[in-house]
């Protein structure tokens, strides 16, 4: 079965969590309040690789950008639609005009 991106962002995070706690109490340090830790880890971490690998954006990527080609397809089949409904309504109020 194939993960969405909302259950892979649920394993990061979690994954990510237990990455800095584990390293917080090898330090033993603990923090007052958010802002503290944010800047402890800027401090000790890659952010932007916190809790995933190459392979998990990877895999993010190719969700979320068939999910992207999905409401691209999705914007123009209404687009379609609409023309087919305005175009009615438009051929329907000329067949009462009688000056045509």
């Amino acid at each position: 079965m194939n993960r969405n991106s909302t259950q892979i962002k649920g394993q990061l995070v979690r994954k990510g969590a237990s990455e800095v706690i584990e390293e917080a109490l090898k330090a033993g340090v603990f923090f007052s309040d958010v802002d503290e830790m944010d800047n402890w880890i800027e401090d000790n971490f890659d952010y932007n690789m916190l809790g995933h690998t190459d392979n998990d954006y990877d895999e993010v990527m190719d969700i979320m950008m068939e999910e992207v080609h999905d409401r691209v397809y999705e914007f123009f089949n209404q687009v379609q639609a609409g023309i087919l409904e305005k175009a009615f309504l438009v051929q329907k109020s000329l067949a009462h005009d009688t000056d045509l």
